[in-house]
């Protein structure tokens, strides 16, 4: 494993993606516990769009995007909240994206299908 890197390759480089988007958001804290916040998504004024709007849920790890709960690691929402509330984002990432549980998968051995 390269030294610094705990998860997987294409997990880093979507991460990098979305903490670029954060400069095109902005969060309010919507509780003042830390955990529940308000994000609203500037969308391009050229066109047309209007701005969008989310409540999302650190603690649940809930989003009303979906995208946090789909597929289990911080959306650019998520960014957003932790850029905020100076919280790591990487501590919402699931488990099962760290190069320790992907490299266990292939201590197995497959069986190879004979084809007769």
């Amino acid at each position: 494993m390269e030294a610094g890197y705990m998860y997987v390759e294409e997990v880093r480089k979507v991460m990098e993606v979305k903490a670029r988007r954060v400069r095109s958001m902005n969060a309010k804290l919507y509780f003042q516990n830390l955990e529940i916040f308000r994000v609203q998504e500037y969308i391009n004024r050229r066109t047309g769009v209007l701005d969008r709007s989310y409540i999302v849920n650190l603690r649940n790890s809930q989003h009303e995007c979906g995208s946090f709960q789909t597929l289990r690691y911080p959306c650019a929402h998520v960014h957003v909240e932790c850029a905020l509330a100076n919280l790591n984002v990487e501590q919402y990432i699931d488990k099962v994206y760290m190069l320790e549980c992907t490299l266990r998968i292939w201590v197995n051995e497959f069986p190879i299908c004979r084809m007769s």
